[in-house]
């Protein structure tokens, strides 16, 4: 089984059709107040581990999603169920929404962006846990999933990216055999 913790969310793409720095002025800076007329909107399915999922699916995997959504998930459940995602440990919060990203992007592709966490910020029940990591072959941990730092087989340290010694360090000491770092 290949597990993929982490989140699952809407992104909401809109284009602007001017410059963001047409309408921002250095001196109102600290009474920020604008408002942008958007001609283009398009919802998309992402997150973590959505898009991790969605990737290791088009490579012929079968991924198993761990993740927290909200009550208007049915879109996207749908059309993951059609990719081969398995989603028998994915958590409906019916009292939130699902995540969502909305992002703005002006002419000269300068971005605003607001991120709504929704039912991400409810930690993901997990039953059965050491069951399920002894059928795992790989877990990846994205960002997204509260709670998750907190199982007892999932490791969080302080080494950063750039510290190649120490993460080969604690790679052989764990018997790691695998490690993809990212930008989270």
């Amino acid at each position: 089984m290949l597990l993929v913790s982490g989140s699952l969310a809407y992104d909401y793409i809109m284009n602007f059709s001017g410059y963001f720095r047409d309408h921002l002025l250095p001196e109102k800076l600290h009474s920020l107040s604008v408002s942008f007329f958007i001609n283009k909107m398009e919802r998309n399915f992402g997150g973590t581990a959505g898009n991790i999922a969605y990737n290791l699916a088009l490579l012929g995997e079968r991924p198993t999603v761990l993740a927290s959504v909200g009550n208007d998930y049915y879109t996207y459940r749908a059309w993951q169920l059609k990719h081969g995602i398995d989603l028998s440990r994915v958590q409906t919060i019916k009292t939130l929404p699902t995540a969502g990203a909305y992002i703005m992007t002006d002419k000269s592709d300068s971005q605003i962006t607001g991120f709504y966490p929704g039912s991400m910020n409810v930690k993901c029940k997990i039953k059965n846990i050491k069951s399920l990591l002894k059928k795992t072959k790989l877990a990846i941990v994205a960002p997204g999933n509260p709670g998750m730092a907190l199982e007892p087989k999932i490791v969080c340290t302080g080494i950063t990216a750039s510290d190649f010694n120490g993460m080969e360090k604690l790679c052989r000491e764990k018997k790691v055999e695998f490690v993809v770092v990212g930008p989270d």
